[in-house]
C-alpha cells in the first residue's frame, strides 16, 4: 500500500496530531500564507487537507492532491473518520506505528532510567516503559491519556481497537 503523506492547513492542526497518532505522516505548514502552503505541498508531494474551499480549488488548479473537508465539520472525530475512510488508512494496531504528535518523528522505546529527570518523578515511578521521540526528545507513556486515545479510536472506527 502506498504511504500517504499529508500537509494539514492551519485550521486542521489537531487533525494532524491525530493522524500522527495513527502513524501517518502529517506535516504542519511552514507558513500560514496560502501560497506558501501550496508551495510546500507541491514541493514535498503532500496531500493537502483543508477546510478552506478556495485553497482547495487553488490546489486543484496546481495539480496538488487535496482533500477538502466540509467547512461545517469541526468535530475532530468526524474529520479523522472522513480522512481514514477517504484514504483507506490502516488504524489497526496504530499504537505500533505512532509518531510524535509534536514533530512527527519516530518513537523509540525507552526505559525508566532513560527518562529520569525529564518527566515528573511521580510519573516515572508508576511506569516502566516509555516512548521517546528520536527527533525532538518528547516523552510518552501509557497513562490516563492512553485510555482516552483508545476510546476515541474505538468511536471513530465503530469498535474498540488497540486495547
Amino acid at each position: 500500500m502506498e504511504e500517504r503523506k499529508f500537509l494539514v492547513d492551519v485550521m486542521l492542526q489537531k487533525l494532524g496530531r491525530w493522524l500522527r497518532i495513527l502513524g501517518v505522516r502529517a506535516d504542519m505548514p511552514e507558513d500560514e500564507d496560502d501560497t506558501k502552503i501550496l508551495e510546500q505541498a507541491g514541493r514535498d508531494g503532500l496531500i493537502l487537507l483543508t477546510r478552506d474551499q478556495e485553497l482547495a480549488e487553488r490546489a486543484g488548479k496546481l495539480k496538488i492532491k487535496v482533500f477538502a473537508l466540509p467547512k461545517s465539520e469541526t468535530d475532530i472525530e468526524d474529520q479523522l473518520r472522513d480522512v481514514v475512510r477517504e484514504f483507506g488508512l490502516d488504524v489497526e494496531r496504530f499504537e505500533d506505528r505512532m509518531l510524535c504528535t509534536k514533530c512527527g518523528g519516530k518513537l523509540v522505546l525507552a526505559g525508566r532510567e532513560d527518562v529520569l529527570g525529564k518527566i515528573p518523578d511521580t510519573i516515572a515511578s508508576r511506569h516502566d516503559d516509555f516512548l521517546r521521540c528520536a527527533s525532538c526528545g518528547q516523552i510518552y507513556w501509557k497513562g490516563r491519556q492512553w485510555k482516552k486515545i483508545n476510546e476515541r479510536m474505538g468511536r471513530i472506527m465503530g469498535k474498540e481497537v488497540g486495547k
